[in-house]
């Protein structure tokens, strides 16, 4: 896996080069989808994790993609947990009233927050965009709580 490391308004606009092919992906999404983002609590748990096991079913891989898949899986119910937390901080995307796209991490200084997950369901370009929006979301409800 690959780690970026954004400043929270490059993050957020999208601007620059090397962000060019998500802002079109968001943007694309914003013209073509009524949604509605909300900050995750427990309450989501459920919903989440059947996102989680969604976006891995249908699709053929081998062992070792198995088994890093079912600790990831195990991950994001562990941080699930603690979605209320105050350090924890995380965004679900809501289409239909459905849950399509979520990001969530958690602060890690007083200007530094690390995102740990973010997935989408993404049969056939299903929503294109709609991880792009999850995590432009949880960065701002990041700045909103203070934690960059």
């Amino acid at each position: 896996s690959d780690e970026y490391v954004y400043l929270k308004d490059k993050l957020i606009s999208r601007s620059g080069r090397a962000l060019h092919k998500k802002k079109n992906h968001l943007n694309y999404f914003l013209k073509t989808y009524s949604y509605e983002a909300k900050p995750i609590d427990r309450t989501m748990t459920a919903e989440i994790m059947e996102l989680v096991r969604s976006v891995k079913a249908g699709r053929d891989y081998d062992a070792d993609e198995l088994e890093s898949l079912h600790m990831e899986e195990e991950a994001i119910g562990e941080v699930l947990k603690f979605a209320e937390d105050e350090s924890v901080y995380g965004t679900a995307v809501f289409i239909d009233g459905k849950i399509e796209a979520f990001a969530i991490g958690e602060r890690l200084s007083q200007n530094t927050a690390v995102e740990h997950f973010k997935s989408s369901y993404i049969p056939n370009s299903y929503f294109k965009g709609s991880i792009n929006l999850s995590a432009v979301n949880f960065v701002k409800v990041c700045r909103r709580k203070s934690c960059m």
